[in-house]
């Protein structure tokens, strides 16, 4: 985890554990932030994303709840595109200039 810290250039004294319920608070608001996990494959992901996008939504819906199964889905900036994290491989978020970890 430090050497992501110090190729992103973050403030390292910034950084803050809170509860897992918070960081979801955190980046539910809607707004851009970054964020680290494991993949399914042992790879780790670095994204910039956010939630609360509604491009491309037809409104039909997924055939399940993915929170039910730990994943939140999110709208990868650099893709264009509707990626899951991972709840439970989260590593840490940045958001609102704040470092956050699990």
């Amino acid at each position: 985890m430090q050497f992501y810290l110090q190729v992103l250039n973050y403030d390292v004294q910034k950084m803050k554990g809170i509860s897992m319920n918070n960081i979801i608070d955190v980046i539910n608001s809607g707004k851009i932030f970054t964020a680290c996990f494991t993949k399914k494959d042992g790879s780790e992901r670095v994204m910039n994303c956010r939630t609360k996008v509604s491009k491309g939504v037809t409104g039909k819906g997924m055939s399940y709840d993915p929170s039910n199964l730990g994943y939140l889905v999110v709208y990868d900036l650099k893709i264009n595109d509707f990626r899951m994290i991972n709840l439970n491989t989260l590593k840490w978020v940045k958001a609102e200039g704040n470092v956050y970890y699990a």
